[in-house]
């Protein structure tokens, strides 16, 4: 059973998904539509997932490029050190 404590850090938690050609950055919505959807198209990334039926836990997955990806870490570590709300996960994949 999942505690409101698990779903409230999985709305405020971002995850990268380090593939080696690329990553899969997964947002809640709440975060992409306040901070990246007037900006993504500067990255050029490819949209995998957007799941908006639960709102309180929807989703939204990016496909970016190596180059892009780590320009896009970068701007996160910015915009996250200003602000708490939000936590970032990497995970390396083989």
């Amino acid at each position: 059973m999942t505690s409101n404590n698990d779903i409230d850090a999985a709305k405020n938690e971002i995850i990268i998904f380090n593939m080696g050609k690329g990553c899969v950055f997964d947002f809640p919505v709440e975060f992409y539509n306040r901070y990246l959807k007037g900006k993504i198209k500067l990255i050029n990334p490819k949209i995998l997932y957007r799941g908006e039926k639960i709102s309180s836990l929807g989703r939204v997955r990016l496909f970016v490029d190596p180059e892009k990806a780590s320009e896009l870490k970068v701007w996160l570590a910015i915009l996250l050190s200003e602000n708490e709300k939000y936590f970032l996960t990497e995970i390396e994949m083989p």
